[in-house]
């Protein structure tokens, strides 16, 4: 009989390939190369003081050359030294010490093959006077099984301490839009070592800066006049989940005003950085935050640091299992005992000071008073001088593609006449009239031959979404829609009653205030 007694199962060269294959995002990439660089300061931070100066602090720089496809990570922590340097650069090598940031053996490695199949790596440790660079070449390591690699050494100052990476030929360079955020995302994850003045972080020469969210100071919404109370609700001490195993601190607050979502949901926490919910990525659990679009939802924010769970190896995330969902029932109990939070985040409504109404007057007034200067004496010439025609006894309300459209109904009773009104938004490009009025309407009804027409007025009132008004001045926002859909109920209406009550070309107001937004102050 054949026997085995030992295998080797240290990782194959070929796992650099695969990790191209993560499923990092841009910025938790970059973060594993801050990680690295906080860990090295933490761990060697009273020998860097007493090298340095007690005002010394970690500075990382981060340069993206869109150009070159090259990415540039360099930091003043206290290099690789020559003891750790065969450890710190093999993949899933545990560090022995991985209390810190640097805790499985993969961020660096992971990070930098995700981004690039050739890159490398320069450092030089505090006190040493050797310089090593290794090159990554990845396609070459897979392809010839290659196991080791040549380390570059070049004399350096006892004095320099320093670990510059270069990814070089980056497969998806980050563009415009990926910078933003990855400034974004950054700052939010890193926003505790920034507060402790520890780190300084430069994104393409940018200092970053977080900008510390304003809680809310005013009372309870349903006593108005009572005391104002600061909503910033602070766990209490050892928060314990599940016998003390896990435990979390921190806060929970809502926003002064209700926010973009950069700003709500909340931030996560493991040692001190951020691992879910950074930027406009927010935790937002419905037993905390409700329905999205809700006022709970636009104005709770928080900081929760977590002790005991674990995360995943790419750092992006809790691993899940029955202690979260227990942490959140838990926070969200406590931010409901009185006064609560919850139901103040809901039901707040913020009282405009007379400071912030002329702030938005003059700047309205201002905005709208330049465009009518400029675009409209056109259309009202065009207006003025146009003959009128006799308006037409019945208003046909033309077809729009109701696969493009909502539609709700009411009924209301006028001079002992039902009227059946429908209210559509429509947002097919081929309803070119920002708001449109109709005797006959094309859903309801239409073909219900139970129904009595003899004694039903049926009116539709359309708005269209495409017009360049509403493009300009609501997009997708319900906030912003539902003031225009409820004047344009107003309008329609008061046209219609208007008719009813003898008034000759009533749709004439209509049809100039259609031709006005068209041609003049959608601008």
């Amino acid at each position: 009989m054949e026997q085995i007694n030992q295998i080797n199962i240290r990782p194959s060269v070929t796992i650099l390939s695969a990790l191209r294959h993560l499923n990092y995002k841009t910025w938790f990439a970059l973060a594993e190369f801050v990680d690295n660089s906080i860990d090295s300061f933490l761990k060697n931070e009273k020998e860097l003081k007493e090298f340095e100066g007690n005002d010394f602090k970690l500075v990382v720089h981060i340069v993206v050359n869109q150009t070159d496809k090259k990415i540039t990570i360099t930091d003043n922590a206290a290099g690789i030294h020559q003891k750790d340097f065969e450890r710190a650069l093999k993949t899933a090598e545990i560090p022995p010490i991985n209390t810190g940031l640097s805790e499985f053996g993969m961020g660096m490695k992971s990070a930098a093959c995700w981004f690039s199949n050739y890159w490398l790596v320069k450092s030089t440790a505090m006190g040493e006077t050797t310089e090593r660079i290794v090159i990554f070449d990845v396609d070459k390591i897979v392809k010839e099984q290659i196991e080791t690699l040549e380390v570059y050494n070049k004399k350096a100052y006892s004095t320099n301490h320093q670990t510059i990476i270069e990814l070089q030929q980056v497969h998806n360079i980050p563009q415009k839009r990926t910078l933003g955020k990855i400034k974004e995302h950054l700052t939010s994850i890193y926003r505790d070592f920034f507060r402790q003045g520890i780190l300084d972080i430069y994104f393409n020469t940018e200092l970053l800066v977080y900008e510390e969210p304003k809680p809310l100071k005013a009372p309870f919404y349903k006593d108005l006049d009572g005391e104002a109370i600061l909503w910033k609700k602070y766990l209490p001490e050892n928060f314990e989940i599940r016998d003390g195993l896990k435990i979390v601190k921190g806060f929970v607050g809502i926003l002064e005003e209700p926010a973009i979502y950069t700003k709500t949901g909340l931030a996560l926490f493991r040692r001190g950085r951020v691992i879910l919910g950074s930027a406009d990525e927010g935790f937002k659990p419905y037993e905390i935050f409700g329905q999205t679009g809700s006022f709970k939802d636009k104005r709770i924010f928080g900081e929760l640091h977590l002790e005991g769970f674990q995360v995943s190896h790419t750092k992006d995330g809790f691993k899940n299992d029955s202690d979260m969902q227990t942490f959140i029932e838990l926070v969200s109990s406590f931010l409901d005992e009185s006064p609560s939070l919850l139901k103040q985040a809901e039901g707040y409504r913020a009282r405009k000071s007379d400071k912030e109404f002329k702030e938005s007057a003059d700047k309205v007034v201002k905005e709208t008073v330049e465009a009518a200067k400029q675009n409209l004496p056109k259309p009202v010439i065009e207006i003025t001088t146009k003959e009128n025609e006799p308006e037409k006894t019945e208003q046909f309300l033309t077809p729009s593609n109701q696969n493009q459209s909502s539609f709700e109904t009411f009924e209301i009773k006028f001079n002992a006449i039902d009227w059946v009104i429908d209210v559509e938004l429509s947002w097919d490009s081929n309803v070119i009239n920002w708001i449109e009025i109709g005797d006959k309407f094309t859903k309801k009804y239409e073909n219900d031959n139970s129904k009595t027409y003899r004694n039903i007025r049926k009116i539709g009132i359309r708005l269209a979404l495409r017009h360049p008004f509403c493009e300009s001045f609501a997009g997708t926002d319900k906030s912003r829609i539902t003031p225009l859909l409820r004047l344009a109920v107003a309008i329609g209406l008061s046209e219609v009653i208007a008719r009813e009550s003898g008034v000759n070309n009533a749709s004439f107001f209509r049809n100039n205030i259609n031709k006005l937004l068209t041609e003049a102050l959608s601008k």
